[in-house]
């Protein structure tokens, strides 16, 4: 079952890993345009540009929690392989199969990526956050 699920979220990434790289882009200049736009008054309505800004954030987050639940999950998933395999009250054939599981699990980590390229997670959205406020400090030192 392990190995359908890394199935499954290998072919998610193949199919979503450029939608996932456009929402990052799209967060940083539609944020940097937001910022642009409202602090220089050149928008009927700042909070509609703000929210516009900040949307891409908001599916990007959700994104990442999933990923943060699933890690914690394979993680929990870890750690109770271990338990089992340190009781010792297991046949050998358990032990085996507990074995090969811990093995499938440490090879095919359950994670979202885009492209391979980097991790879907709040760190990424973090660095996209501080890239922002340095380029709209930029725009809004040039306008």
């Amino acid at each position: 079952m392990y190995d359908d699920l890394c199935t499954c979220v290998q072919l998610l990434q193949k199919l979503h890993s450029l939608q996932i790289i456009l929402t990052t882009w799209l967060m940083f200049s539609s944020a940097v345009s937001a910022v642009a736009l409202v602090s220089t008054e050149k928008t009927d309505t700042p909070w509609l540009s703000a929210v516009n800004g900040l949307f891409p954030f908001f599916w990007y987050s959700i994104g990442c929690y999933i990923d943060d639940q699933i890690r914690q999950e394979v993680e929990r998933t870890d750690l109770i392989i271990i338990k089992l395999l340190i009781d010792f009250r297991c046949d050998d054939t358990t032990k085996d199969i507990l074995n090969v599981l811990k093995q499938a699990i440490s090879i095919n980590t359950l994670q979202f990526t885009a492209g391979n390229l980097y991790r879907l997670n709040y760190a990424t959205m973090l660095g996209t956050l501080v890239s922002v406020i340095t380029y709209s400090i930029i725009v809004i030192q040039l306008f």
